[in-house]
């Protein structure tokens, strides 16, 4: 009798990568033409985190439900990363993007998936663009994020709360977005 043997786990392209759920094949047959090759082997790799939970490998269909009320552009993006403050990179036109609803920005990040990765590697980057530091701060003093949750500022930064642990709680994901854009209009 033949015996099928067990398929090897996908390795992900994400350095850290902790797996924590599967994309399906629809969803990757749906969004894997309008992205890098590297990012449809990154969902088949699986959901997940890295960076010790502070960044999150997001199904593409999953967040870009999660996000269509908060931007504007979302026809034509693919939402790849989510940190755990609620900030999304997405790919679009040809370039990784950095949404960041609580700051109100929406800049390019990258054209190249390794350089994405460089970056994401880079305290240089991950302090002043991503606030990696007030992550781990958050993390000491609420202990990790629960799926559906991201830190939010309380107030909202731009309504004028201050950018420290102090003024941090944990929230649901969708409403804390939803009640951006509603104080400060969609992000474009």
């Amino acid at each position: 009798m033949f015996r099928r043997g067990k398929k090897a786990p996908i390795e992900s392209p994400y350095p850290g990568f902790d797996k924590g759920g599967e994309v399906s094949k629809d969803v990757i047959g749906s969004f894997g033409s309008r992205v890098p090759a590297e990012v449809v082997e990154g969902w088949r790799a699986g959901i997940g985190t890295m960076l010790d939970g502070f960044i999150q490998v997001v199904d593409p269909y999953t967040a870009a439900v999660l996000i269509s009320s908060s931007y504007t552009g979302i026809a034509g993006a693919v939402p790849i990363l989510q940190t755990a403050f609620g900030d999304v990179i997405v790919w679009e036109d040809g370039w990784f993007r950095l949404l960041s609803f609580r700051k109100e920005i929406n800049r390019y990040v990258s054209r190249s998936f390794d350089v994405l990765l460089q970056l994401l590697a880079d305290d240089t980057f991950l302090d002043p663009e991503l606030d990696r530091a007030l992550y781990v701060t958050a993390v000491e003093k609420f202990g990790p994020l629960d799926s559906g949750t991201i830190f939010g500022h309380v107030p909202l930064l731009a309504l004028g709360g201050p950018k420290d642990v102090e003024h941090l709680d944990k929230v649901k994901t969708r409403e804390h977005l939803l009640l951006i854009s509603q104080m400060v209009g969609p992000l474009s």
